[in-house]
């Protein structure tokens, strides 16, 4: 996979999204009363109840509707940092896993360790 972690994160997001893996959004989701954008928001810094995350800790948005995921409408957040002052990611459960599982086929390739292939299947 081309790019640098930014790109490496994101595009794990998306398909968390798409192979329906991503637990805590599809929970959040299926709760929702009616259509509309859900954030997806890191978990290092979680804001009270009802309110928006800070910027930084927004990884992106995605629709829902009838209490589903649209996983094609997703849109990373463009301002939303690896790092910040309150640590490294904490992700959702399910994108979490996701990207691990993305990031050890990655190393794999890159250490000779797995035949080629896509790495994030």
């Amino acid at each position: 996979m081309e790019g640098g972690r930014e790109e490496v994160m994101q595009s794990a997001v998306k398909q968390s999204l798409e192979r329906g893996l991503a637990d805590t959004v599809i929970f959040e989701a299926s709760t929702r009363p009616g259509d509309g954008y859900i954030h997806i928001t890191d978990e290092r810094a979680i804001p009270p109840a009802g309110r928006i995350g800070e910027t930084e800790d927004l990884i992106g948005s995605v629709f829902v509707e009838n209490g589903e995921v649209v996983p094609s409408t997703y849109e990373p957040q463009p301002s939303y940092r690896l790092i910040t002052q309150h640590g490294p990611p904490i992700l959702p459960k399910g994108i979490d896993e996701h990207l691990l599982h993305v990031l050890r086929s990655i190393s794999a390739k890159e250490n000779g360790d797995a035949p080629g292939g896509d790495e994030t299947s």
